[in-house]
């Protein structure tokens, strides 16, 4: 069983063994591991005596909330399932009604352009034409679809991210591409 923490003096010099301390509050781990100097392996093997005992504990407060919170999520979830039921007809109505005003709107804007005679190559923008609806507004966004890849100049292509990941994971420091830097960052895993 483990003993519980106490927090030493300010002065005293802090000891990395899970024995000798354990929190009193989780509040206080925050302090108490800015204050852990490593220097050396065997403060390196009490350090990680301490982390898998904290691993522990976290074990514990997780497992201490699993069923509040898994019974919580099933009623959200449960909730959640009613309201997209009873929502879903009101949903299908909203986007015919929307899709049919768009297609009129698009349609009456290029009917009002046609009739237009003064619209000419060198006009910086078709006038703007107004709706006579009160609580409805129409914003004109453009959409785009990529029809040939090829020929997409270079500033509009991505770099094949897994492509890269997949070259730097086998071959680490040693992987050489144009334009990409390979650098160490580790990872720490503790076993409990």
């Amino acid at each position: 069983m483990k003993v519980p923490y106490k927090m030493e003096p300010q002065s005293a010099m802090v000891p990395l063994d899970h024995t000798q301390f354990v929190v009193g509050h989780p509040d206080q781990i925050k302090g108490l591991v800015l204050k852990i100097q490593i220097k050396n392996q065997v403060d390196l093997v009490r350090t990680e005596s301490l982390l898998v005992n904290l691993m522990t504990d976290k074990k514990m407060v997780e497992k201490k909330f699993e069923e509040p919170v898994k019974q919580a999520n099933k009623v959200h979830k449960d909730l959640t399932a009613e309201r997209k039921d009873t929502l879903k007809n009101y949903e299908m109505a909203e986007k015919l009604i929307k899709g049919k005003m768009k297609e009129f709107h698009i349609e009456s804007d290029r009917k009002a352009l046609e009739e237009l005679s003064e619209v000419t190559i060198t006009s910086l923008a078709p006038p703007e034409l107004r709706s006579k609806l009160k609580h409805t507004t129409f914003v004109t966004k453009y959409k785009f679809e990529v029809t040939d890849p090829d020929k997409l100049p270079a500033e509009y292509l991505t770099p094949d991210l897994e492509k890269i990941s997949r070259k730097v994971n086998a071959m680490g420091e040693m992987a050489k591409i144009k334009g990409v830097t390979v650098y160490r960052d580790d990872e720490v895993r503790v076993r409990t």
